[in-house]
């Protein structure tokens, strides 16, 4: 495994592009893949099911274009990174985890003909040449930095609502308002207390049927959901988000409650 990563850091100074788009997401620092899906009404129990269901389909559809894209990049004049990830677990797990740290450029969300239909850009930092991926996991650094990841760090405690700030009313939406905060959208974000304890993460339900977490810039397309608006207090590393203890029961609250639809919206500029 050593000789791997040597070769690596011999050999490689930059990684390599052989289109013309590459070449510009290389300049750019980020590199991009939009996705798309589609949910037909008649298929869903409502309309805030069909809209998060088409807009989760697309961020999956989008993370998984990127992920080609990334391993067609070419590490040295005859290798790729597919190349590597069949040999080594250290370079697959490396790429899965910058991939998890993708971000959301843009998301757009129309129905036509009784069809809801997403459309999702996500982007990946290539190395740290852009503002936007200074504090960011980068691609060149998942491939070039041969020191192990670190597997001892502890995992944060649980938040668990104590009975004084449980909720009387469960609500089916929220809108974490995280515009006036240093966000990036990602792909995968989690929500903790003021003391550092985890109440959720994006990636518990990307297999739900019924609840989702999105990322949007414009609140006006919920309204009709009646959302509660969350205040969120501040961010840690840019895409993970602070709220209070009481807001954090609240939704906690529609979490426990399988039968409801389950609506997290993050807001930001």
């Amino acid at each position: 495994m050593k000789s791997v990563f040597a070769a690596l850091i011999v050999s490689l100074t930059s990684l390599s592009f052989s289109a013309q788009a590459d070449n510009q997401a290389f300049q750019s620092g980020i590199m991009q893949a939009t996705g798309f899906g589609t949910v037909d009404m008649s298929k869903v129990a409502n309309k805030v099911q069909a809209r998060f269901m088409a807009k989760r389909a697309a961020q999956v559809d989008a993370q998984r274009n990127l992920a080609e894209q990334i391993r067609g990049i070419r590490l040295t004049a005859g290798t790729t990174v597919e190349d590597y990830e069949v040999t080594s677990d250290v370079i697959a797990t490396r790429v899965k985890g910058t991939l998890e740290g993708a971000f959301i450029v843009d998301s757009k969300l129309s129905q036509e003909d009784g069809t809801y239909v997403a459309e999702v850009t996500v982007g990946v930092c290539i190395n740290a040449q852009s503002t936007q991926c200074r504090n960011k996991q980068n691609l060149k650094q998942a491939l070039v930095d041969a020191l192990p990841a670190k597997t001892n760090e502890p995992a944060a405690p649980v938040y668990v609502p104590s009975a004084e700030v449980k909720p009387t009313q469960v609500h089916s939406a929220f809108i974490l308002d995280a515009s006036t905060q240093a966000y990036t959208a990602s792909l995968v974000t989690q929500v903790f207390t003021n003391d550092g304890k985890l109440v959720l993460s994006s990636k518990d339900f990307e297999q739900h049927p019924t609840k989702s977490v999105v990322w949007s810039q414009d609140a006006s397309e919920f309204d009709s959901f009646l959302p509660v608006k969350i205040k969120v207090e501040r961010t840690i590393n840019g895409s993970d988000l602070v709220v209070s203890n009481q807001d954090a029961a609240a939704i906690l609250a529609n979490v426990e409650r399988h039968s409801m639809d389950g609506i997290l919206v993050i807001l930001s500029k």
